[in-house]
Parts: C-alpha cells; structure tokens; sequence
C-alpha cells in the first residue's frame, strides 16, 4: 500500500515523496507479526537508556519493512497523576528520567537520519504531545476527569517539569513536534501561539514542523 502512495507520488507534476506516519509507540504494532515492546511505562521502570535505544532501532527495521517513515513517537508526558489514563505512555512521573530515555529512543530512531529517510536505517520521530499533558487537573478534561483537561501550572513550573524533556529531544535533533489535545491556562494547547510559537520557535529555536494530534484542530472554536 504504501509503496504504491510513492508510487504515484513520484509520478506527480513535482514528484514530492510522502512522509507516511504511524503509531509505532511500542513496536511497530500495526503490522502482522512485529515485535511487541513494553510500554513507556515500562520502560521506565528499567531506566536503561541503551535499551530504549535499541528499541527505537529495531522499531525503525520493521517500520521500514513496510514502507512507513514516520513514527508518533516518543511520547515525553510527564505523568503527575496516576488517575490519568494515559499514564502509561509516560516513562515516568520524574522529567529527568522521561529526558534520558525519550532522548535514547528518538535517537535510536533518527541516529542515521543525516537529512534522507529511509534508504539510510532511520525513520523521522515526532515528541509529544506538547506540551503539560501530564500535568492535567482532575475535574478539567473528558467527562470530568483528567485527560484532554486544563494544566493550571505557573509558567516556572511548567518550564521546569514538562518543557525539560523537549529541550534536549530538540538539541537530539527532533525534527517534528505534535501539539497535545489539553490547555493551559485553559487555552487549547493547537492555538496557543504564546508556547507553540514565542516558546518552541522562537525560544528553543525549533525549525522543523508542528503536527496536530488526531483531530484535534477541530477542538479549537
């Protein structure tokens, strides 16, 4: 399938290639008999960088045994309530440890990038989901509970806990970033300009691109 999107891609007036993304969060899980790694949970509880790194290069293997060159991963929440049922996707309630192991996987996935995707053994990452999706306040989100709420943090602690994680995904070279579903401040993360703008490109100097999560541009009103 996906070799047969290129296809057509290439034969087009300008002939631009297609960036073709998935969930591989914990193993290329789509595909028919791919590798099942633990969660980022579990991960987490190992605290073995070179293991995420080697996680994040064998998903890159069966990725590309399948056409696919984009991956929705990894997730640097920084869970800080354990009633947040996305919790699993966080490596762990501590920013350094959700820095050290997010960093390790995304390097693992991109460690051959050197500006070509694919022919090279590596596939392009994506952290998410930027930025507080951890740090939601429980009554605020879905159905009076956590997810999707409003993060009702002081700028201070917001930088401190939640932004560290990205700082250093985007000095590993992280080329795209996908806005997260919850606020701040009550301000849907998708619009808010002040930290996916004056923070992320302006402030750490991100150059590369902002991906919505699903549907999630429709949130705004």
């Amino acid at each position: 399938m996906t070799e047969g999107y290129q296809s057509y891609a290439s034969r087009s007036r300008l002939g631009i290639p297609l960036l073709y993304g998935t969930d591989a969060v914990h193993g290329h899980g789509n595909a028919w008999g791919a590798v099942i790694f633990p969660h980022n949970i579990g991960l987490g509880a190992t605290q073995d960088y070179e293991l995420a790194k080697r996680i994040g290069q064998a998903t890159v293997q069966e990725m590309l045994a399948t056409g696919v060159n984009w991956n929705f991963s990894p997730c640097l929440a920084v869970p800080q309530d354990i009633r947040w049922g996305r919790t699993y996707e966080g490596y762990a309630e501590s920013p350094e440890l959700v820095d050290s192991l997010g960093s390790s996987y995304l390097v693992g996935l991109q460690a051959k990038l050197q500006g070509f995707l694919g022919s090279k053994g590596s596939v392009l990452a994506t952290v998410k989901h930027f930025v507080g999706d951890g740090a939601t306040k429980f009554g605020t989100g879905a159905n009076g509970l956590l997810d999707q709420g409003d993060v009702e943090l002081s700028e201070e602690e917001v930088y401190n806990v939640h932004l560290m994680p990205y700082t250093h995904a985007l000095k590993n070279e992280a080329l795209v970033v996908m806005a997260s579903y919850s606020s701040i401040s009550s301000k849907k993360m998708h619009g808010h300009y002040y930290f996916l703008t004056e923070v992320l490109k302006e402030k750490l100097g991100f150059k590369g691109f902002i991906v919505s999560d699903y549907d999630g541009i429709n949130q705004l009103a």
